[in-house]
C-alpha cells in the first residue's frame, strides 16, 4: 500500500513539474492542452472499480460514475483499459452490444446513452459492489 502511494506520489510531482516547465515556456496552448489531459484523466472512472465486472455491470458503472451517461468509445477504452475486454475489430460492437443488452440505457445520440430512470427496489438494485463477479 505505501508502495503504491509513494508512486502516485511521485507521479503527482512528475506532473506538477511538468505543467510548471511548460508555464515558464509561453507556450499557452500547450498548457491548455495539457490541463485538459489531467482533467480528462481524473474524469474517468479507475479501472481498477471495473475489474472482474461483466461487460454489462461495467457499462453501468461507467455511467453511474460519469452522472448517468455513457458512450460507446469511452466504455470501450475503459473496458480494454481493466483488462476485461480485449482489443479487437469486435470491441466496439461488443461495448454496443452490452449497453443495449441490459435495456438500462435510453439514446441520447449516436454513440451516447443515459441511464433510464430505475425505482428504487431493495432486491434489484445492482451497485459496484453488489455487481456479480465474472471468473
Amino acid at each position: 500500500m505505501r508502495k503504491s502511494l509513494a508512486r502516485r506520489e511521485a507521479a503527482l510531482q512528475h506532473i506538477q513539474g511538468l505543467i510548471a516547465y511548460y508555464q515558464r515556456n509561453s507556450d499557452k496552448k500547450l498548457v491548455a492542452e495539457l490541463e485538459e489531459a489531467i482533467t480528462e484523466a481524473m474524469a474517468t472512472i479507475p479501472t481498477s472499480r471495473l475489474k472482474g465486472l461483466s461487460h454489462s455491470d461495467a457499462v453501468i458503472a461507467i455511467a453511474k460514475y460519469n452522472g448517468g451517461i455513457v458512450r460507446t468509445q469511452e466504455a470501450k477504452r475503459l473496458m480494454i483499459k481493466a483488462g476485461i475486454m480485449k482489443q479487437s475489430k469486435n470491441s466496439t460492437n461488443m461495448a454496443h452490444n452490452a449497453i443495449n443488452r441490459t435495456d438500462k440505457f435510453e439514446r441520447v445520440s449516436p454513440g451516447e446513452y443515459r441511464l433510464k430512470a430505475s425505482k428504487p427496489t431493495n432486491d434489484t438494485q445492482t451497485d459496484l459492489h453488489t455487481a456479480r463477479v465474472v471468473q
